[in-house]
Formats: C-alpha cells, sequence, structure tokens
C-alpha cells in the first residue's frame, strides 16, 4: 500500500514539474507578452497602416492603434525605414498579421509580417489533443519585412473619392474609400480625413464598433483637433460602454433565472414530496383523505405561482435596468419623469421578493 502511495507521490510530483516547465517556456511566458521592434523597409516617405485584425485601417503608432499624447501616423523616413513595438501576444490575438503600404501617387500594396515555426508548439507532446489548435507559425522580430512601391497609382484621392460618394452598394463604397484613404493618407489633399470619417460612420452603422474606433483615432491622428473625430471616438466609446454593460447584464439575467428555476424546482420537488406523504396517510385516515389532498395541490399551486412569477419580476426588473442603462449613455434621450417611475417600479419588485439592488436604482439623472 505505501508503494502505491509513493509512486502516485511521485507521478503528481513529475506531472506538476512538467506543468511549470511548459509555463515558463510555452507561449505564455514573459517573450510572448514583451514587445519586439519590428523592422520594415519600404518606399520612403510612405505611411503604414494595419489590414484586417482588430485594428483594421488603423494607423500603425506607436502603441498599436491606441491614441495617446505624442503619436503620429507611422511613416517611413527618408531611408524607407519605420519601426513599431508589437509583441507575440497582440500578434496572435489581434490577429496584426498584415500591413498596408500606401502614398499618394502609388497603388497601395499589402505586407504580411515575416513569421517563422513556432517550436513551442512542440510542447503540446505532453497533452496532444493541443495540436489541433496549436499555432505554429508566429512573429519573427529578426525576418525581413521588404516591400517597395513602384506601381503608380490608376487614379488620385478626388476621383476615388467622387466614385465612392456616386456608388449604389456599400461594400463598393467602402472599398473606393479605402483607396482614397491611401491616396491622401497624411490628408495632405484633405480628403484622407473625409473617407475615414466616413470609413468610421460605415462600421459603426455595421456596429463593427472595433473597427469604427480605428478609423476615428485615424482621423485624430490627422488633426488631433478635428471635432468630428472627438465626436465620433466619444459616441464609440459610449457604444463599446453599452456593449459591455449589455453583456454583463444578459449574464446576470442568465444567473437571475437559474436561480428561480432551482427555486421552482425545490418548490415542486417539495410540493411532491407533500403529496406522497399525504398519500400514504390517506390509507389509514381515509375521513381526512379529500381535505388533505386538496390542501397539497393548494399548496404546490401556489408554490409554483410563485416561482413564475418571481421569474417574470426578475425580468421586468433587468429590463428596466436596460432602459435606464440606454438613457444614461446617451442611446436613448433622457426624461426625468420617466427616470423616476422606472425607478420607483424598480423599488418595488426588489422589496417585494429582495433582487439584489442595482446601482441605476438610486441614479439622480446627471450624466
Amino acid at each position: 500500500m505505501n508503494h502505491i502511495k509513493l509512486k502516485m507521490r511521485y507521478i503528481t510530483q513529475s506531472l506538476s514539474l512538467i506543468t511549470i516547465l511548459v509555463l515558463l517556456t510555452s507561449c505564455h511566458s514573459t517573450k510572448y507578452f514583451a514587445g519586439n521592434n519590428i523592422v520594415i523597409e519600404t518606399t520612403p516617405g510612405a505611411a503604414l497602416l494595419w489590414k484586417d485584425g482588430k485594428f483594421d485601417g488603423g494607423f500603425l503608432v506607436t502603441n498599436a492603434g491606441f491614441l495617446k499624447s505624442g503619436n503620429a501616423i507611422r511613416t517611413a523616413n527618408d531611408k524607407g525605414i519605420a519601426v513599431f513595438s508589437l509583441s507575440k501576444s497582440a500578434y496572435h490575438r489581434n490577429k496584426l498579421k498584415k500591413i498596408m503600404i500606401a502614398k499618394e501617387g502609388f497603388e497601395p500594396q499589402e505586407l504580411k509580417l515575416a513569421t517563422k515555426f513556432n517550436s513551442r508548439v512542440l510542447w503540446s507532446i505532453f497533452f496532444p489533443p493541443a495540436f489541433i489548435w496549436g499555432k505554429y507559425t508566429t512573429l519573427d522580430p529578426k525576418g525581413e519585412n521588404k516591400l517597395l512601391l513602384s506601381q503608380k497609382s490608376k487614379h488620385t484621392a478626388s476621383e476615388y473619392w467622387e466614385a465612392a460618394n456616386s456608388a449604389k452598394k456599400n461594400r463598393e463604397k467602402i472599398e473606393l474609400l479605402k483607396q482614397a484613404l491611401y491616396q491622401d493618407p497624411l490628408n495632405a489633399q484633405g480628403i484622407g480625413i473625409q473617407a475615414a470619417n466616413q470609413l468610421c460612420d460605415a462600421y459603426f452603422d455595421k456596429k463593427d464598433y472595433d473597427i469604427a474606433k480605428q478609423y476615428a483615432t485615424a482621423m485624430l491622428l490627422m488633426n488631433p483637433h478635428h471635432d468630428k473625430g472627438r465626436e465620433k471616438a466619444e459616441q464609440i466609446r459610449l457604444a463599446l460602454a453599452e456593449k459591455t454593460a449589455k453583456k454583463a447584464r444578459r449574464l446576470e439575467r442568465i444567473q437571475k433565472t437559474n436561480k428561480a428555476l432551482q427555486a421552482f424546482n425545490t418548490a415542486l420537488a417539495s410540493s411532491n414530496t407533500a403529496t406522497i406523504s399525504n398519500g400514504s396517510t390517506n390509507y389509514s385516515q381515509s375521513s381526512d383523505s379529500s381535505v388533505q389532498k386538496s390542501s397539497s395541490k393548494g399548496r404546490k399551486k401556489v408554490s409554483v405561482s410563485d416561482a413564475q412569477n418571481e421569474m417574470r419580476d426578475r425580468r421586468t426588473y433587468s429590463n428596466y435596468v436596460d432602459q435606464l442603462s440606454r438613457m444614461k449613455t446617451g442611446l436613448d434621450p433622457y426624461n426625468d419623469t420617466n427616470r423616476r417611475n422606472i425607478q420607483e417600479k424598480m423599488r418595488q419588485l426588489r422589496t417585494k421578493h429582495g433582487f439584489p439592488k442595482n446601482e441605476l436604482e438610486d441614479w439622480d439623472g446627471s450624466k
């Protein structure tokens, strides 16, 4: 018996050691999250934009698409060199694998960042199913990323702009707007920022807020004091906040519904138990059988009905939370009387069932 215990302890310790080694040397090590300097060799003065991925349409800036003070649009210097920082984690997580290189007068070209074999995937040998979803290639910081623009553009920025505004299909319009932006990536002609503005609207209407955010950021990178850019950036921020809050509320509703179902099942089980118990007594007490049976059915109906009412009221309370949230974020017009009425109904429902209190129940109407 002791021999078996020692053997099991040895196996456990060995597995723990292997797990630690995998964590220290796998893709989740410190190097995986550390930024790598990526060097791009291209035409002098060319602008670099992300192609596809989470930052699609966003200019290449120091912090990979996030607007911060001091950042500027990433352009190649007079020797055609551009350097930016990118971690392997961001490369995979945000799918930042391609760059669009654009300059006025040239056809834009797509550059795929250099990759190499991801040797860390071999650690999946300790858990073979991981080979199925393993990433077999990864970013190669030392690889060559070189692409020179050589083909002259077929149309000017203004020509693409006019064609985009005449396009009937939304998909065609988006592609033409992108071409207009590629022909004026630094807004030298005043068209680039207008194209980014319309692209921002197009993706916002499709509820693709992450890409819309990149075009709003591009507008502000071209002109930090652009009022429309600031307005759109704030609009997108509110939409993203509402999207996050909606997910949280959906999860909360699911949890509440599960609790209500558990309460319903508990009440139903209790009622069935009481019915069976009363039924067994009825064999010896025939004179009281009809009274006990009707009482049991009454308790069962009351318990089930209460559980159903609570579930319905929980959904109503959650809907009130949604209404107040949309009013607070500006997605719905603010109405002070309506706010007060909703909050009063929320308090009544919460008092009746003892719901957890939502913070919007005490919202004073301020933004």
